[in-house]
This record gives structure tokens, C-alpha cells and sequence, in this order.
């Protein structure tokens, strides 16, 4: 039944309907009874984790469904063009589109994830891009229930509007969405290699696995500095330091006076010592002294040691797991300058180390810029789909078939494909029934025998051996729907094979 709601969209010629009324299936997924931690191999099982902000997936820890399992499954198979959506947790309504350069030929989703398969009358990213956009995450989210562990529910996609284009219309919009879309990748690609380039230059410079750098105690050349303000504080600004920020506002809540608090000149290192492993450490470049908490650890540099160079070495990876190694306490460890002073840092020549002072500077403001260029872009990007989707980007053609005849095919396709699920749910069951007692599927037997088969031993070997009609019927499913066999003819002898064997 289609949406009585009223259309919020003012484009001629497009309308507003909800999320379902687009949808052939909205599905979830689920794993076997005590979890899949303990399986190492099998059919992939997507779950949130998987999913990454920019619409597409990262499988760095990825977790597996037995096969066996996978074949109980009616729900959760992930299709290409399917688009996948949080279901719960702190990421909830995050969502990716299954492109053909998914890399599993087979994939199922866990119970945290939903499947929205959209109508062929409908471009998948069409619908993708709008669920992405701003104004699509605000309305999923807007089906939110639940505080600690909340998240949404079936019904978010009958509550969820979509403005719909006529077809055409869609594929000039994807069409300008996919371009920019592109420009601004390339352009966060370039970015990733200014920060290798930063990377590999900073290592150039202070890398001593040759043994061929000289190399000094930190505490050797600087020293602590742990002067109380005392009744001078006032008009003092009170800094902390964060690994991402760098300098901050301290936060004092209702502390009033400040006499405890430790100076802080010009050109000072400050690090918080219980954040410092993470990259809580900066200089302070401002011209007037400043004050930080007495828990904060102050230093300063008593030699010509470039400052940028001991920051950047203290905030690299090399520089991180020194400082690791020589934390103390267990359950909250903490480096006090002591500690700091024993880590070995390599000791440039004065030439060298404006050397790479210059280069390092030059990168970073490189770096700087494309950080910039990239953050106009995303806005670009973000004000070009609001725009996209409020019909304002002048890509209508009144030529253009209407819409109420796409949603008229729309819905007689949902209807159809419901129709052929039912069915083929059924069938699946009765398979499953079947295999408890006896049998083998036919791809069990195609994959033992690893070679073509003749139609009629197939089927006398099959759990279908007293179903000629369940046979062909799943024969049927398996080459033209999930095409995971091909049919061969030699002479009058029909064999089945394996439709990725030769």
C-alpha cells in the first residue's frame, strides 16, 4: 500500500513515499548460538564493524558463519546493490552499499545489521546517497528508542521518507553526485599521501636503524620545570593539552585560586603524564607565561635541540612506544619526567636538524592546505545533496516518465518478487527438513565430485531423489537467480556443473 502521507518535496514531478514502499526486502541477519569468536573459516558475517563513515566497508577483523549454518539461512544473504544499515549501538543508522567490487562472492549479515534491497525501478545509490546525506541519517535517526544499548527496528522503514525523482531524473542526479564524489576521493587520496610523505621524511630524519646516528638521554639537554605561580595567577591563562588539539583550555571546575599551579614560559613542553602514550604533549607558542595543573609534567630545552623535532619524535610512533616502555603503575600508568629523561633521542647536527626542520614545516603546511581544500570540499559535497534532494539541481526533463508509473512498477515488482520468496522460502525449508534425514544438496555433490554431472545421477544422489520437481525447481534457483551453476549440453546429455569451473 502506498504512503497516504503528504509530500514534503515542492520539484515538479517528484513525490515522497517511505523507505518500505522502495524496498523488495528489508532483512536481518543472525549468527549461531554462542556467537562466531571460535570459527576462523567459513562464509563471512557482516556486522557493524564492518561498515565504514564513508559509505563502504573496511574488513580488517573479519568474522566467519560456518557454511553449514549459512545454508539454514533464508534471510541476511547480501546481494550487490544491497544497502546495509546499523541497527543498533553507537553507530546506529551508519550505512554502506554492496558494489561489484565487494570481494566475497558469498556474505551474510549478523543480527546488528539491516538489508534494504531497493526495486530495479529504483538506482541503488540513488537511495544510498540520500540515507547517507544529512537529511536521511536525521530521519533513521529519528526512529531512535532506547538509551543504553538503543537503536531502531523494522518499522524505521515505513517511518523513514524518501523523496523519489522519476528514473531518468535519478540517474542525472547520481550522475553529478558520483563526479564530485569522485574529485573529492581523489583529493582525500592525495591527502593520505602527504602523510606518508610526512612519515617517511620524519623517519629519514631521526630513524637510527643503521646505527649510524648518535643519540642522547632526553633528560641530557632538557629539564624540568616545576615552579608554583604562586599569588600571581590572576590573569593567567590556564592551558591543558590533548593529543588531537594539541594546546587547550584547562578545565578547573569550581577551583577558584590557583597558587599550586605550575608556570608555563614561551617555547615550554607541557604533557598531561597519564595521556602522554596517546600523544597528549605540545609546546606552548604563546608570548605570555601561562599556568597548568600541578599534575601536569613542564619542561624545558637547555641546548640548541630543535623543539619541533623532539615534539614530532615524542608524538611518532617510535617516540609513543618508547614512552610506553617507560611508564610506571599498573593500573593507571603515568610518565613523570624522570622516566622521560631516560629515552634515548637521536642527536642531529645543527645543520641537519634545520635540514629537517625545513622540510618537516614544509610538509605540514602542505598538509595543512589539503586539510583545508578537503574540508571546503566535504561542505561542498554535504550543501550539493541537500540540494540534490530537493529537486534544486535543474535536472528535470519533462520528458521524463512520471512517477506514479514508477511507483505503479514498483509495487507490482514487490509484489512478484514477494510472491517468488515465499515460494522459494518454502522449498528452502523443505530441502533443510530433508537433509536432516538424508541426501546431499545438489552443490555438495557438485563440489565432492569437481566435475560436470549428469542431470539424472545428480538428481538419484540428491535429498531430491523422490522430488523430481523440488529438483528442478532448485536446480532452476541455483543457474538463473544465484547463478552458482551452469547447465552443459553434449549430444542429448545435459550435465551440471560448477559455474566457476571450466
Amino acid at each position: 500500500m502506498m504512503s497516504e502521507k503528504k509530500s514534503q518535496v515542492t520539484s515538479k514531478g517528484w513525490t515522497e513515499v517511505n523507505l518500505l514502499e522502495l524496498l523488495l526486502s528489508l532483512e536481518s541477519g543472525s549468527r549461531p548460538i554462542g556467537g562466531v569468536k571460535n570459527i576462523k573459516d567459513g562464509i563471512p558475517s557482516i556486522g557493524a564493524e564492518h561498515l565504514n563513515s564513508k559509505g563502504g566497508f573496511k574488513f580488517q577483523n573479519i568474522k566467519f558463519i560456518s557454511k553449514e549454518f549459512s545454508r539454514k539461512m533464508i534471510n541476511g544473504k547480501v546481494s550487490v546493490d544491497d544497502i546495509l544499515i546499523v541497527k543498533d549501538g553507537a553507530t546506529t543508522g551508519k550505512i554502506a552499499i554492496v558494489e561489484k567490487n565487494f570481494p566475497f562472492d558469498e556474505a551474510y549479515i549478523n543480527e546488528h545489521v539491516f538489508i534494504c534491497r531497493p526495486s530495479k525501478f529504483v538506482i541503488p545509490k540513488y537511495l544510498f546517497w540520500f540515507l547517507w546525506s544529512q537529511a536521511g541519517q536525521s530521519r533513521i535517526l529519528k526512529n531512535f528508542k532506547g538509551s543504553a544499548q538503543g537503536g531502531i527496528n523494522a518499522s524505521f522503514a515505513k517511518n523513514t521518507l524518501i523523496p523519489v525523482a522519476p528514473y531518468n531524473e535519478q540517474k542525472r542526479i547520481i550522475s553529478i553526485i558520483e563526479n564530485l564524489n569522485k574529485t573529492l576521493v581523489n583529493f582525500e587520496i592525495k591527502h593520505c599521501e602527504i602523510q606518508e610523505l610526512i612519515t617517511k621524511a620524519f623517519r629519514k630524519f631521526t630513524s637510527n636503524e643503521k646505527g649510524e646516528l648518535t643519540t642522547r638521554k632526553i633528560g641530557s639537554f632538557c629539564s624540568e620545570q616545576r615552579i608554583p605561580i604562586g599569588k600571581n595567577w590572576h590573569d593567567k591563562r590556564l592551558i591543558g593539552v590533548s593529543n588531537e588539539s594539541g594546546i587547550t583550555n584547562l578545565r578547573i571546575g569550581g577551583k577558584t585560586t590557583f597558587e599550586k599551579y605550575k608556570v608555563v614560559n614561551p617555547g615550554d613542553f607541557i604533557y598531561n603524564p597519564m595521556r602522554v602514550d596517546i600523544g597528549s604533549i605540545a609546546i606552548w607558542e604563546g608570548q605570555d607565561v601561562a599556568l597548568t595543573s600541578p599534575d601536569y609534567i613542564v619542561f624545558k630545552i637547555n641546548h640548541t635541540i630543535s623543539p619541533i623535532l623532539l615534539l614530532k619524535y615524542l608524538k611518532s610512533p617510535l617516540g609513543l612506544s618508547e614512552i610506553k616502555n617507560n611508564t610506571q603503575g599498573s593500573v593507571r600508568s603515568r610518565l613523570y619526567f624522570d622516566n622521560l629523561a631516560k629515552i634515548d633521542f637521536p642527536f642531529l647536527s645543527e645543520n641537519q636538524q634545520i635540514e629537517a626542520q625545513i622540510v618537516l614545516e614544509t610538509l605540514e603546511k602542505v598538509k595543512i592546505e589539503s586539510e583545508n581544500i578537503i574540508f571546503q570540499m566535504q561542505s561542498v559535497f554535504h550543501k550539493m545533496l541537500q540540494k540534490a534532494y530537493l529537486g534544486q539541481l535543474k535536472t528535470n526533463n519533462t520528458k521524463d516518465e512520471e512517477v506514479d508509473v514508477l511507483l505503479n512498477k514498483i509495487k507490482l515488482e514487490i509484489a512478484e518478487y514477494s510472491i517468488n520468496r515465499l515460494e522459494n522460502n518454502k522449498l528452502q525449508r523443505k530441502i533443510m527438513t530433508r537433509m536432516k534425514t538424508n541426501g546431499k544438496t545438489i552443490m555438495e555433490i557438485l563440489s565432492e565430485a569437481g566435475k560436470p554431472m549428469l542431470v539424472k545421477h545428480l538428481w538419484e544422489e540428491s535429498v531430491h531423489a523422490k522430488d523430481i520437481d523440488g529438483f528442478y525447481a532448485t536446480l532452476k534457483i541455483l543457474i538463473e537467480i544465484e547463478k552458482k551453476v551452469v547447465e552443459i549440453r553434449e549430444g542429448n546429455d545435459y550435465y551440471i556443473n560448477l559455474h566457476n569451473e571450466n
